[in-house]
């Protein structure tokens, strides 16, 4: 399932790039986020390792209060901003990283202000207001969002929280550092990719834990812009046609990009319709609802995209934050012109 493209081209990485985390840095990461949250549970359902043959892990970031892995990253680096004495941030999301920014500023006594592309998915807008952040809705997609964030911080008078800071891939990789001890003989991992920090953060405890499981990306092949990029070795740009907020990027960053060429070991496409269809089937098996880009590694495993040679998996659920019409489609089975989709 390797792409043709060769390595030393995967390897070309951009400029600019920021540090990485350390595995010490995760590790100190996960003793910030013990008296904030919870370990969250590993499970496995007896249904879809009937249907793909093969043992599949699931970690339940979605069990998290605000349904969704984001809440760590933003802990860390939020409680270090604070410790350099900033009380105010602004980012930029298209929704699960708005919660998590969110979420870490209530709890952390600090004021956030969400910018959020225009027509986001409501409920996370709603669930982000209840956290007492303000919202702020500006373009069409999340770089539009992004930069006007970005621009408008002084103004604000807020620091600007990027979606792949060093402390917030940290904050993720205690996840993956959580699931190898929680869940022995991993084959190989496979994640949602969208900023990529998530996907890094996974590398990097992967790397050091157990580095002979490798590490496996996805994306909507709606929305392939980190994949191209990936795939090509030239940073492309691309427009974002997904309904799976969460991996719908338009634009790779320059420093996930470069640790995810050097190495992800693998990077697969999942359509929109198969990312539905994954979300039923998840349902039949566990009895819940999950966002589409949490179900696209499941897409993958579905559709035959992660090698069969994998016979024990570990999947990310990275999120549970759903609109109802998102909840409403996967349910019934359908695509997005209302045909319906055979899983």
């Amino acid at each position: 399932m390797f792409d043709s493209v060769n390595r030393a081209e995967r390897d070309v990485c951009l400029s600019g790039q920021d540090e990485f985390p350390t595995l010490l840095e995760i590790d100190q990461a996960a003793s910030r986020l013990r008296e904030h949250i919870a370990p969250t549970p590993v499970h496995r359902y007896a249904l879809c390792d009937e249907s793909l043959e093969r043992r599949v892990c699931f970690k339940h970031e979605n069990h998290h209060e605000i349904g969704a892995f984001k809440v760590r990253g933003a802990l860390v680096h939020l409680s270090k901003l604070r410790d350099q004495g900033v009380t105010a941030v602004v980012t930029a999301s298209t929704g699960n990283h708005g919660l998590g920014v969110a979420e870490a500023a209530r709890q952390l006594g600090m004021s956030a202000t969400i910018v959020v592309p225009q027509k986001s998915n409501p409920r996370k807008l709603q669930r982000i207001r209840a956290l007492s952040a303000s919202v702020i809705e500006r373009g069409k997609g999340f770089e539009s969002a992004r930069l006007w964030a970005l621009e408008n911080a002084a103004v604000l008078g807020a620091r600007f929280v990027n979606t792949t800071e060093s402390n917030i891939i940290a904050g993720a990789g205690t996840y993956a550092s959580e699931f190898l001890s929680q869940c022995e003989g991993l084959d190989a991992m496979v994640v949602p990719i969208g900023g990529g920090s998530g996907a890094c953060g996974c590398i990097i405890a992967a790397s050091a834990h157990c580095p002979e499981v490798p590490v496996i990306g996805v994306q909507s092949s709606q929305a392939p812009a980190v994949y191209e990029s990936w795939r090509s070795g030239v940073s492309r740009t691309m427009p974002s046609r997904t309904f799976a907020e969460g991996i719908a990027v338009e634009r790779p960053f320059e420093n996930t990009l470069g640790l995810l060429r050097r190495s992800l070991a693998d990077f697969v496409l999942a359509s929109d319709d198969e990312i539905r269809v994954a979300q039923r089937k998840f349902f039949e098996w566990a009895g819940e609802l999950i966002e589409g880009a949490a179900a696209a590694p499941i897409a993958a495993l579905i559709c035959g995209r992660v090698s069969r040679d994998f016979k024990k998996v570990g999947v990310i659920i990275t999120g549970r934050n759903l609109s109802e019409n998102e909840a409403l489609l996967a349910l019934n089975g359908t695509d997005r012109k209302g045909k319906v989709v055979h899983g």
